[in-house]
């Protein structure tokens, strides 16, 4: 029992700071933090992408194709909290911090 209340507050500790740092840290939102969150936005807004496509397989930014399921994860989010930075960052975190949680 006092390994399993040790192991949670354990992983209490590293959530409070894996969601900490990169809040406290990081300068500014990246161009590539901007161009995901507008998709998401257009995307939780009209069903479009920012070229125009509706409900798009893989997004168009930069030359290059992004993943949609992150995309298609933080719309759902901005249509609960609406846009930010904050919500941007904390979809990140939490599914950063779930995967270590399942690799571990």
């Amino acid at each position: 029992m006092l390994r399993k209340i040790a192991g949670a507050a354990g992983l209490l500790v590293l959530l409070v700071w894996y969601v900490g740092e990169p809040l406290r840290t990081t300068p500014g939102f990246f161009i590539d933090e901007s161009s995901i969150a507008y998709n998401a936005l257009t995307i939780s807004r009209t069903g479009l992408d920012e070229h125009g496509q509706r409900m798009p397989l893989y997004f168009r930014a930069f030359g290059e194709y992004k993943n949609p399921v992150y995309i298609y994860l933080l719309a759902a989010l901005f249509r609960i909290t609406g846009p930010g930075i904050l919500a941007s960052r904390a979809l990140s975190i939490a599914l950063g911090y779930l995967a270590a949680l399942v690799l571990g």
